[in-house]
């Protein structure tokens, strides 16, 4: 938002139904930094109908989206539909590589906090590991018992580590990946 707002561009933000706290109170901090109203706008509600008004109209130029690869290629196609140009952030199948020179102590550190941060329901939490052979089974050892000893619980518990998955729909697809 700052570069397309340094750039001079007013910003629409239509936020996630399922996260919809933490976009309005970035918007809130532009506001409250200073920013001219009608610079930054937030909108909510169904996302298909909120897109379907939005994108043909004349004043939207540009499109940018975050999230998944089926909802990219539906928004991609209705902005390609009314000549729109689009940047998309797709799928968020973050590959971590560990080769055989890591320092196994640094990585693991590194890795598996990230891995599981929010219950691993962010777009940049590492999906896949390319270990190479020679410390493969080191690795998978260590990263099981870091993963292993992190406190999952209520996520207003200050002991907790990890707090639960968002909705049912993030849970049929752990399901689906165990």
């Amino acid at each position: 938002m700052s570069a397309a707002l340094a750039a001079g561009c007013s910003i629409i933000v239509k936020v996630p139904s399922e996260t919809p706290a933490s976009p309005a109170a970035l918007i809130a901090a532009f506001a409250d930094a200073g920013l001219p109203a009608g610079t930054l706008n937030l909108v909510s509600g169904d996302s298909a109908t909120i897109s379907a008004h939005l994108i043909p109209h004349p004043v939207i130029r540009k499109i940018s989206f975050t999230g998944s690869t089926p909802i990219g290629k539906e928004l991609a196609s209705l902005a390609g539909l009314h000549m729109k140009r689009a940047t998309m952030e797709l799928g968020g199948h973050a590959p971590v590589i560990v080769a055989e020179d890591a320092d196994l102590d640094v990585a693991l550190k590194t890795i598996v906090p990230h891995k599981y941060r929010n219950a691993g329901q962010v777009c940049v939490s590492p999906t896949r590991f390319l270990v190479q052979n020679g410390i493969a089974g080191e690795f998978t050892e260590r990263f099981t018992e870091a993963a292993s000893a992190i406190r999952v619980g209520n996520g207003l518990d200050p002991a907790t580590e990890m707090g639960p998955l968002i909705n049912a729909r993030r849970v049929a697809a752990v399901e689906e990946l165990v």
